[in-house]
């Protein structure tokens, strides 16, 4: 089989092969375990539920011999994969080969036979399937190449509605399920004998029984389609099975008796197909099924309120995220129709050029297409907005309902196994040993598990923001959490049933727990945003409100130069003209002028106490109002331009003929001017491709940086892995001799928190780099920027050459004159050439839009390879310290003289020295952790380059100085230098492999006396 890939899990390498098998959410591949060279299966899934997760740990400490080995699993993304034992097919594609085809009956039950059995040791972990079918099974071999069933997937408990069921139908997966599921009422785990009856008589016969509503069935339709279809059947196989299709669950066969009767057929002896159940127990249980199911009914709307209220701040979250989409999404709309207004624009300035008009025609022209594409400018804000508005309510009700029903399903899940707990509970106590209770080893393992969690939700506690931003809340979850873990401690001399109804309680309350760090934590994330926004909104309040100043010193003054111009003129009808036009400008310029400053106010006013998703509308509507009115800075620039251009005109009455062809250039290349305004309308994000290039080379240098902290850190795991083996191995030789004791570094309650934040650091590496993607098309951008720097020199150039002639025209003779009018004629040519050859508007938001995630991305990749040398740094730190602190300890008792009183002092110097270190670089890693979570802002890159320069000179020194003090202390006991020296190579790996090392080197006591010492 060809290797298609190769992945770590667990610190495991896993070569990937082709895919053989595939279930509803699942795929399996071939796969081996590079370490081992054992041939295994991958198995992917996409989705997993909380409960789902819970058993594949429970499975993994424990090996049932009828459901299928979990070698190995690990969870990204929330992809899920798991490394299983070899499998051969699935039971749904074996039950329909010839070789299965052709077994005798007894056969085919003695292989049902192992599917109940796996199914029987499935709920002993106190969950049921739900939805068992041939699928769910897969076909093994054994040492002795003999065919063994085991199950393979865990099921999903959840109810069912209509449309689910309609959907299951026309997908062909409804005629498995029990009817009570149909019905969506509570059940219990007898819906996994009925789903085992259907299985069986399909085994037996090849036909599936049911392939329409289960709610139109009667029992005896029932037992007529058994009897019909399966005459072939031994009887007593057809009564059992007529037994474990019975439509009343309380009726229902047990499996335990089930597995009984079975295990009764195929040892060929006659069994007793009587179960002679006594019709008061069974009207018992129906009755305590009702009032049960009543009694969760309403805690399902009670807890279902409560659940969606702990939900606010996450949903609260999401909407936000909906709002700032539909943001980013309509501001690229509206920055399109103005690209597209500004194209046309230039288009029909360029047309006129090439047809004779009078100065004020121009002007009157340019005035009424700019406010004609206000007018569409505002009114496609408006409409944008108002669509806008439309898309964030439609998202987010559909967004809200289905979390909702998440939430609710949820809730669902956790009552279906209340109450499969309680019907065991009441059964056992109508029934008595009939019924076989909650096996013990696997409430043992569950007691573990939740321990585990606990510890888990004690550790993201601890590294959240909750401890130093919300001490009260830290304080009474911290509470709750001692109180459980005291609870959990208790040993209790009880049944089953109620260790497992104690269990039930802590997972809840686990639960329960785990939302309430999330929300908070979300609260937090929401209160940064919420102060973030508000000081943008403030500075671009203040922005604003400058550029409005800045707009009404211009519009002032382009006002009073109007009125000059109307002292200057005549009353010539041309004249006259003139100065019509000079008063519908001072007028309309005086409303614009009002306009705005009604508009800036009332957006300011809209910010007056309001929350995040009403505030980032605000700030949309800010942000478009401070864009527009630096265009309409830039159109009034260009008119006051023009309008200087005509007074000096106008101060000269009889110009010669050079002179009026300087004047007609002077009028083209302000018309240029204002073309090439337009067209940079939208400025690039990067204008020196060197620095593009310089950042491309710092962001291949730091992949590969991560490339091998990645490495380093799953071989870190690996080592810890293998390192716990050897601890069980020799666990009562290091418990007798006090090894653990001994070693601070790597004692067992350090040891969890090592490997918790081993994982936590490699978790948080895989998901940034999934988020990180860069680009690079270097001719592309080297393209844009020289095109945008060119007609930006011909601007600046421009420029120049029109303010010099506006000083110096007066003094020019015919010769200088004659040679203004060529180098302005040449320079025209070249601007209207490059002007056709000026990026698109396309183009620029391409460049833009990856230049910027270039950057971002860039910024994140850097934060995450300091933070994870900051972990590393901060190992170290740990490791010295550990050393020098025992140097100090064992001269706590000796006499010195005044050089060894010296040494001591500079030794606690230097002890209390690197402690403040460690307190830094902890601060300084939560603050990394902030950025890579989204909880504040970015460090800027001389902030980055400074922290990295100063972890690196830090962990070089540190590095040293272990390195250098082991040496001296190793060489002191071993004579080999090449132990040694392998020591020294590994040492920095030291607390994830200590007592595997010693083991590997084979001398053990040697070893641990000098690290002692």
């Amino acid at each position: 089989m060809q290797q298609i890939d190769q992945i770590t899990l667990q610190g495991y390498e896993i070569e990937k092969y082709g895919q053989y098998l595939s279930g509803d959410q699942f795929k399996v591949y071939g796969a081996k375990i590079v370490s081992t060279g054992e041939f295994v299966a991958l198995k992917e899934q996409s989705q997993i539920t909380m409960l789902e997760e819970d058993l594949l740990r429970h499975q993994q400490c424990i090996k049932s011999k009828h459901i299928i080995e979990i070698k190995i699993f690990e969870i990204r993304n929330s992809k899920v994969f798991v490394i299983i034992e070899k499998v051969k097919k699935l039971l749904q594609d074996y039950i329909f080969e010839n070789e299965f085809k052709e077994k005798l009956q007894i056969e085919k039950c003695l292989l049902f036979l192992q599917i109940v059995q796996a199914v029987k040791e499935f709920h002993r972990f106190g969950i049921f399937h739900r939805n068992l079918k041939p699928i769910n099974f897969v076909v093994c071999e054994d040492a002795n190449n003999s065919i063994k069933v085991k199950l393979l997937d865990f099921g999903l408990i959840q109810f069912i509605t209509d449309d689910d069921q309609n959907k299951l139908l026309q997908q062909g997966q409804i005629e498995y399920l029990a009817p009570e599921i149909l019905v969506c009422e509570y059940y219990d785990k007898s819906v996994d004998v009925w789903s085992l009856g259907v299985i069986w008589f399909q085994m037996l016969t090849g036909i599936v029984l049911f392939k329409s509503n289960k709610k139109q069935l009667t029992q005896e339709l029932i037992n007529q389609q058994i009897e019909e279809n399966g005459n072939q059947i031994n009887g007593n196989i057809q009564n059992l099975i007529k037994k474990m299709l019975v439509i009343n669950s309380q009726e229902r066969i047990s499996l335990e008796l089930l597995v009984s009767q079975l295990q009764e057929i195929c040892q060929n002896k006659q069994s007793i197909m009587s179960q002679n159940q006594d019709q008061e127990k069974v009207d018992q249980l129906n009755q305590f099924k009702n009032n049960l199911q009543e009694q969760l009914d309403k805690q399902f709307n009670e807890q279902s309120q409560q659940a969606i209220q702990r939900k606010q701040m996450h949903m609260r979250k999401i909407k936000i995220e909906i709002i700032e989409d539909e943001i980013h999404q309509t501001s690229n709309n509206l920055l399109h129709f103005q690209q597209q207004e500004l194209n046309n624009q230039q288009l029909h300035a360029t047309s006129e050029q090439l047809t004779y008009q009078s100065q004020l025609n121009k002007w009157s022209n340019r005035d009424q297409d700019f406010i004609q594409f206000q007018e569409k400018y505002d009114a496609q804000i408006t409409e944008m907005i108002q669509k806008q508005e439309e898309n964030i309510d439609k998202r987010w009700n559909e967004k809200s309902d289905q979390i909702t029903r998440d939430i609710n399903l949820q809730i669902k899940q956790q009552l279906l196994l209340d109450y499969n707990l309680y019907m065991s509970i009441k059964e056992n106590e109508i029934k008595g040993e009939q019924v076989s209770g909650p096996d013990l080893l696997q409430q043992q393992i569950i007691i573990q598990d939740n321990k585990k969690q606990l510890d888990l939700l004690r550790k993201q506690l601890d590294n959240s923001s909750i401890k130093t931003q919300k001490q009260q809340k830290y304080e009474a979850i911290e509470q709750t959490l001692n109180l459980i873990q005291q609870q959990l401690n208790e040993d209790l001399d009880t049944s089953s049933y109620q260790i497992a109804e104690r269990n039930r309680k802590f997972q809840k309350e686990l639960i329960n727990i785990k939302i309430e760090i999330d929300s908070i934590e979300k609260a937090i994330e929401l209160e940064y945003l919420a102060t973030k926004l508000k000081r943008d909104n403030l500075n671009l309040q203040n922005k604003s409100q400058t550029l409005f100043l800045e707009y009404q010193r211009l519009i002032d003054a382009q006002i009073l130069k109007l009125q000059q111009l109307q002292k200057q003129n005549d009353h010539s009808s041309t004249e006259t003209l003139y100065i019509m036009y000079f008063n519908d400008k001072i007028e309309k310029l005086n409303k614009q002028k009002q306009n705005i400053n009604n508009k800036l106010q009332s957006l300011i006013q809209g910010f007056q106490n309001q929350q995040i998703e009403n505030l980032l509308q605000s700030f949309q509507k800010l942000k478009l109002f401070y864009s527009n009115l630096n265009n309409i800075i830039s159109f009034e620039e260009q008119s006051t331009l023009q309008l200087s251009s005509y007074e000096r005109v106008n101060q000269t009455q009889s110009l010669p003929n050079l002179n009026q062809k300087l004047q007609d250039q002077i009028n083209q290349q302000l018309d240029l001017l204002d073309l090439i305004s337009y067209s940079q309308q939208t400025q690039i994000y990067c204008t020196d491709i060197n620095i593009i290039i310089k950042q491309q080379e710092n962001k291949r240098k730091l992949l590969q940086t991560l490339k091998l902290q990645n490495e380093e850190l799953l071989e870190c795991q690996r080592k810890l892995q293998e390192n716990n083996l050897v601890i069980e191995e020799y666990r009562e030789r290091f418990t007798q001799q006090l090894y653990f004791n001994s070693f601070q570094i790597f004692s067992e309650a350090n040891y969890e928190e090592l490997a918790f934040k081993l994982k936590e650091i490699i978790n948080l590496l895989e998901l940034v780099k999934g988020r990180l993607q860069f680009f690079e098309d270097n001719q592309f951008y080297e393209h844009i920027i020289d095109q945008w720097n060119r007609i930006n020199s011909y601007k600046q150039e421009l420029q120049i050459m029109i303010n010099e002639i506006f000083e110096s025209r007066e003094n020019y003779s015919n010769h200088q004159l004659q040679s203004q009018i060529d180098r302005m004629g040449v320079l025209i040519i070249q601007i209207k050439l490059g002007l056709k050859t000026i990026p698109s508007f396309e183009q620029i938001q391409r460049f833009n839009l990856e230049c910027r995630q270039n950057e971002k991305h860039y910024f994140e990749l850097f934060t995450l390879v300091i933070y994870i040398k900051q972990y590393n740094c901060l190992r170290y730190i740990n490791r010295w310290l550990s050393l020098q602190n025992k140097t100090l300890s064992k001269q706590q008792n000796q006499t010195f003289s005044q050089a060894q009183i010296i040494s001591q002092n500079h030794l606690i110097q230097e002890i209390t020295s690197y402690n403040n270190e460690r307190t830094n670089i902890h601060s300084l890693m939560q603050d990394y952790l902030k950025c890579l979570k989204g909880q504040r802002e970015q460090f800027n890159l001389e902030q980055l380059q400074e922290n990295n320069e100063y972890i690196d000179k830090l962990k070089q020194i540190l590095e040293s100085k272990i390195k250098n003090k082991i040496k001296v202390k190793l060489n002191s006991r071993i004579n080999d230098q090449t132990q040694v020296n392998a020591i020294i190579n590994k040492i920095l790996l030291f607390e994830f492999q200590p007592l595997l090392f010693y083991k590997q080197l084979a001398i053990f006591s040697d070893l641990i006396q000098c690290q002692q010492d």
